[in-house]
């Protein structure tokens, strides 16, 4: 069967082509160029809708994640200042690291549907050091600054980096090496 390159990938034509769309006789004349282009507008119309679904629930799975995390990160924030007497910020600090341990483990298997992994688990904690470092200075300023309840400045924090995280995450933490290119999922029988 006849392969053409899309994207650096090489893809069979039958995976692409639903039969009779187009003469098969007409496309084994046809000049390369121009089955390209008529591949990628085809292939181009076919992934947005797929890609807009499966961010769509990436995102929603992901919301659900996070609701669960707030919740246990607002229990552990609020047991170790109120409780413990812990200063704000290091109590914001653990609080913010638990809810991400978990955040990490539940979106990995639930959200992205990855393996938990070392280079992963490296990726995802960098960048959430980079997060909690501008989440912990944007704290200190609503608390210290602006004199906002630590609780209420925490919410907001919370709303505000969810959809930042999800974001880096999915385009950083949960990307797991294939072998395959990224259109043979899109395309099934392309192996």
């Amino acid at each position: 069967m006849r392969q053409i390159t899309l994207f650096g990938n090489r893809i069979p034509l039958g995976a692409l082509l639903a039969r009779g769309s187009i003469g098969w006789a007409v496309l084994a004349r046809a000049p390369k160029a121009r089955i390209n282009a008529y591949l990628y507008r085809r292939l181009r119309s076919k992934m947005r809708p797929r890609a807009m679904s499966l961010m769509v629930s990436q995102l929603s799975r992901f919301c659900s994640v996070g609701a669960l995390c707030l919740a246990v990160s607002t229990a552990v924030l609020a047991a170790l200042h109120e409780l413990a007497g812990m200063y704000y910020l290091a109590a914001y600090a653990i609080s913010f690291c638990v809810g991400n341990l978990l955040g990490y483990l539940l979106n990995g298997r639930f959200t992205f549907s990855t393996r938990v992994s070392a280079s992963g688990g490296a990726r995802y904690l960098f960048l959430n050091a980079a997060l909690l470092a501008v989440s912990s200075l944007l704290m200190k300023l609503l608390v210290d600054g602006a004199h906002v309840w630590y609780m209420f400045a925490f919410l907001m924090l919370a709303l505000a980096n969810t959809p930042i995280s999800f974001l880096l995450h999915r385009r950083f933490s949960y990307v797991q090496p294939s072998r395959r290119g990224p259109l043979s999922q899109l395309s099934g029988s392309a192996q």
